[in-house]
Formats: structure tokens, C-alpha cells, sequence
């Protein structure tokens, strides 16, 4: 509660014995409340699942609109055979191959893949899972969390633009040959139609 005078905050004094009853208290909320979890994810830009192995259906939750294009309604219809087939087609065999030995070896996954939007456009994709088994040792479930990384390649592939025009820059012999490797560098993160 502010004071009139200073305005500054002041908080109630706590007996050790209060305190832990208080902290006990807040984190009994947290873990009682069912939605904390798909609001963190939300919040940080993450999406989440819980992919059940024998119907093929997957549970999502998280900032699935802001990813994907698609509300969480929409996104709701989306299986394991949706998902494959929304893998961009260059990325999808590598995609699920690796998802496939993951599963038989019941190892944990971190994948990057392109996913088709609704726009149709792609987004960059990091997925990280674990696979879950009963207690006969079959793989019943998979849980996950996945978010873009679009901006952070994009990033990369800038920098490593940079580093190829410098080094251009000190091999070759006229201004002409410089500019003409400095376009292809540049039309390799911006592809255009007229080259």
C-alpha cells in the first residue's frame, strides 16, 4: 500500500513462520490453477502439445495463433497426419524420421522445421519433445513445446552476409567484381525475379 506522504510502497512485515505459510500458500494456487501453464506459454511465444500415439490426436495450447496463423479453435483438428502434412515438403521426410527414431529409441527430440501458416507462408520452427511410455514400456504419449525462430536464422544468415561481403571486399581486384559478388550475396537472403 502507498503512503500519502512518500507515495513509495510499503508491504506488510512477515514473520518467518507467516512467510512460509504465505509461500506455501501462493505456490498451492499456482499449481492448483489448471490454465498457469498455457499462459506462460502464451506469454513467452511458445506453443505446447500432448500427442496421444494411439488416436493420433494432439492437444495445443499456447500462442498457437501468433505461430501459426490459425486460433486455437481452428488449430484444435490438428492431428499427427494434419501436422506431418502441414511440414514444409523439403523439411517433412527429415522431420519425421527423426521423429520416428526418437519414438523407437523413447529419446528426447529438438527439431527445426518449416510449418505452413495459414497465410501460406511458412514459419520457423524449433520443436523440442520427449516421448512418455506406460508401464508395459509403449510409447503412449509425446509432449512438447514449440516455437519460431524465424527472426533468430534470419539473424544468423544477415551476419553471415556481412562476414561474406567483408570478406569479398579485401579479394576482389575492381569495384565491378565487388559489386557483383555483393549482389549475390544479398539476393541469396533476398531472392528477387529480376536478376
Amino acid at each position: 500500500r502507498a503512503t500519502p506522504r512518500t507515495g513509495k510502497l510499503r508491504f506488510p512485515r512477515l514473520s518467518p513462520a507467516a512467510g512460509k505459510a504465505a509461500g506455501r500458500s501462493s505456490e498451492r494456487n499456482v499449481q492448483q490453477h489448471p490454465a498457469v501453464p498455457h499462459l506462460v506459454t502464451a506469454q513467452t511465444g511458445q506453443m505446447v502439445y500432448d500427442s496421444d500415439i494411439g488416436s493420433g490426436g494432439i492437444q495445443w495450447a499456447g500462442a498457437v495463433q501468433k505461430i501459426t496463423g490459425f486460433s486455437l479453435r481452428e488449430f484444435r483438428k490438428v492431428g499427427f497426419a494434419e501436422w506431418g502434412e502441414g511440414i514444409h515438403p523439403a523439411d517433412r521426410e527429415r522431420t519425421l524420421a527423426a521423429i520416428r527414431e526418437a519414438r523407437q529409441r523413447g529419446t528426447p527430440f529438438e527439431l527445426e522445421y518449416r510449418f505452413r501458416r495459414k497465410d501460406g507462408g511458412y514459419a520457423e520452427l524449433e520443436d523440442y519433445g520427449v516421448f512418455l511410455r506406460d508401464d508395459s514400456g509403449a510409447v503412449v504419449r509425446a509432449l512438447g513445446r514449440m516455437r519460431d525462430v524465424g527472426g533468430r536464422n534470419l539473424s544468423r544468415a544477415a551476419q553471415q552476409a556481412v562476414y561474406a561481403i567483408a570478406e569479398a571486399a579485401s579479394d576482389v581486384a575492381d569495384l565491378q567484381e565487388l559489386y557483383s559478388r555483393i549482389h549475390r550475396i544479398i539476393s541469396s537472403l533476398m531472392p528477387a525475379d529480376n536478376l
